[in-house]
């Protein structure tokens, strides 16, 4: 299993020793992630993949309403453990 951070990391690293994986991860970033870890996108969740320039970078912010309420211990011990919850739901990616 890897947590979010350590996916993304995986994708970004692929992306930039690879020219058409990259164009296909900003051009259908749900198929891409769905085949490179095995597993599922669910149809609700949206996924954008943005680039950055030497002059521009992105700094990305947690939902407010994932921060509105306090996370219970187990959401707590998910986190610590290297899943990754947004929006209230638990979210793994899985390597091969």
């Amino acid at each position: 299993m890897s947590t979010r951070k350590e996916a993304e990391e995986k994708l970004a690293i692929k992306a930039l020793q690879d020219p058409s994986f990259r164009a296909k991860l900003k051009a259908n970033p749900k198929a891409v992630i769905a085949e490179e870890f095995d597993t599922q996108v669910p149809d609700d969740l949206t996924i954008e993949v943005v680039e950055e320039t030497a002059t521009k970078m992105y700094l990305v912010l947690p939902s407010a309403e994932a921060v509105e309420e306090e996370l219970s211990e187990e959401q707590l011990e998910a986190v610590a453990g290297g899943a990754a919850i947004f929006g209230g739901r638990r979210w793994y990616f899985v390597t091969r």
